[in-house]
């Protein structure tokens, strides 16, 4: 409970907060609001629960303030990071045994092998992401457009995955995750 709470802080309170206490000069320069989220709120993955959800709860708050806003001309825009390259790969691999640790004996029995499986492939699908800059680069676009889009899916598999999320029947896509995944 306290990693969900943590994730949530971070990546859907956290983000409220500075929005709302931004939006008063939004108003009043009709800026624009530029929300990171994840195709991740369109497709979770086995053992991201807690991340996909909050990128889930990013996502749809992000429409709603769209809509909140639009009477001052504010634009409420959402990038969707695929695949990025970062040091919190790193972070991730150095943390997989402390997590599993976390889970006690019998949690490590029943999910330790799927978790080390899942957390390589996915580590290596992050490895060989796209680099940082194509995040920058959404931003300033969305910043600077004149006509920006409402989401700005970006990076290797992000149209992909965010595609897959909407239009796959959940069986399938169940199936076709984990087989990427390498779970049986």
């Amino acid at each position: 409970m306290d990693a969900l709470r943590r994730q949530y802080e971070v990546n859907v309170f956290g983000q409220i907060a500075v929005t709302q206490a931004m939006l008063p000069l939004l108003r009043a320069s009709r800026g624009r609001v530029i929300t990171v989220g994840s195709v991740g709120s369109w497709i979770t993955l086995p053992f991201g629960g807690p991340l996909c959800s909050s990128k889930h709860a990013i996502r749809s708050l992000n429409d709603a303030l769209r809509m909140e806003v639009k009477p001052w001309g504010i634009e409420a825009i959402l990038i969707e990071p695929g695949s990025i390259h970062t040091d919190a790969v790193d972070k991730l691999e150095d943390e997989v045994e402390s997590r599993l640790a976390s889970l006690g004996e019998q949690g490590r029995q029943l999910y330790g092998d799927a978790y080390r499986t899942m957390t390589t492939a996915g580590l290596k699908q992050e490895r060989n992401g796209s680099p940082p800059d194509v995040v920058a680069r959404a931003i300033l676009h969305a910043l600077t457009a004149r006509r920006p889009r409402v989401r700005y899916p970006v990076g290797k598999g992000s149209r992909l995955m965010s595609t897959l999320g909407r239009w796959l029947p959940q069986r399938t896509l169940d199936t076709l995750r984990r087989r990427a995944l390498g779970l049986s």
